[in-house]
């Protein structure tokens, strides 16, 4: 087995990717409040909430999602080989 190099310390988003995401999910919910009541009646409150939790709990997932991937790829799995039974297969005709 060849000898593999170390992986990578494992980095997430920047501050600054972190920051930009942030202003985006905002700047979107700015932009809903302003001009998606008629589009949403009642309901416009609720989708820009579930708009701005859901986009902050997406950035913060693909953070850690990133700061996980830089590990060190896992070893090949093992095959587990089931006991033969005493019937055999039948050929087809």
């Amino acid at each position: 087995m060849p000898n593999r190099e170390p992986a990578p310390p494992a980095h997430g988003l920047d501050r600054v990717e972190i920051a930009l995401f942030v202003f985006g999910v905002f700047a979107m919910a700015l932009l809903m409040l302003a001009f998606g009541q008629p589009l949403a009646g009642e309901t416009y409150l609720p989708v820009i909430g579930v708009w701005v939790v859901g986009g902050l709990a997406f950035i913060w997932w693909f953070h850690r999602h990133l700061a996980g991937s830089a590990r060190a790829p896992r070893g090949r799995a093992k095959v587990t080989r089931l006991p033969a039974s005493g019937r055999r297969r039948q050929p087809r005709a």
